[in-house]
């Protein structure tokens, strides 16, 4: 984080730039990161509350025309702010815009997606297989429907137009219900492959079984949720069962092999449950 939060410090214009860091009850010592960048506003937030309701604090404390989301592993350039701020200055068509997003080998990371279907999303969380990413371009600005949101300009009113994030989704998928509210809006999202951006590899992370499965049930879940808001309630009730009867024949089959049954015992119980990440959890 504190690279990230380095790098905004060297951005064209930063005295005009409100910089908020809200803590989802981290344990990595970025609670403190004021001490190093007295500038900067941080809110924290006494357990975890998932993603989305981290970014809803962040949104309704934000005074800006502008919000700019960026996740804590990517790095902008000195020009990356102001030159999306210019894209939305000059075109009121425009609700979001995203840079072209590198790793540090100069490989393009940023990915862009179809819309998916529900089988689409049960196949992400069961098997980690996400749909064929459409063709980007790398030179001209392009219109995106889904893209993982790791750096985004949007514009404050269309997030208070649409009653702020959807807090249904707790730590995955609002990224998605954003695009697609713009997608229906008749809005664009914009890819400026000009404006770039660099996402570092982090230290790997491995949590708890517990945690895992929270992470796991969640996914779910929140897949659940969007079904439903977007594909009808029956769907959205039939793809929560599928997950509830996958999980308990996962749960059966880890319990045959004596391998991972608290962790399948934890999704299972999660996903039936309807148990999210809310702040509730001990386990992150």
């Amino acid at each position: 984080m504190q690279r990230s939060i380095a790098a905004i410090e060297r951005s064209q214009g930063r005295e005009a730039i409100e910089v908020i860091v809200v803590d989802n009850a981290s344990t990595d010592g970025s609670a403190r990161i004021e001490d190093e960048y007295p500038n900067i506003t941080v809110l924290r937030l006494p357990r975890n509350f998932g993603l989305t309701r981290a970014r809803n604090i962040g949104i309704r404390t934000a005074r800006a025309p502008f919000l700019f989301f960026l996740d804590p592993a990517v790095e902008v350039l000195p020009d990356t702010l102001s030159e999306l701020g210019r894209i939305l200055d000059a075109d009121s068509e425009v609700v979001a815009a995203v840079p072209l997003i590198l790793d540090s080998a100069g490989q393009v990371l940023t990915r862009s997606y179809p819309l998916p279907s529900p089988e689409d999303l049960y196949r992400i969380w069961q098997s980690g297989q996400w749909p064929a990413p459409l063709p980007i371009s790398t030179e001209e600005p392009a219109p995106l429907q889904w893209t993982p949101v790791d750096a985004m300009l949007i514009r404050a009113s269309f997030l208070r137009g649409m009653n702020y994030l959807d807090e249904r989704y707790a730590q995955h998928w609002s990224d998605l219900d954003l695009c697609r509210n713009i997608v229906r809006s008749g809005k664009k999202l914009l890819l400026i492959p000009r404006v770039r951006a660099i996402k570092r590899e982090q230290e790997p992370y491995e949590p708890n079984p517990e945690a895992r499965a929270l992470l796991s049930a969640d996914l779910a879940l929140g897949a659940a949720a969007y079904v439903s808001k977007y594909f009808g309630f029956t769907a959205g009730l039939r793809f929560r069962i599928r997950a509830v009867l996958a999980s308990l024949g996962s749960l059966m089959k880890s319990m045959l092999r004596a391998r991972d049954v608290g962790y399948r015992f934890h999704v299972f119980m999660s996903i039936l449950s309807g148990q999210r990440i809310d702040g509730s959890q001990q386990a992150l």
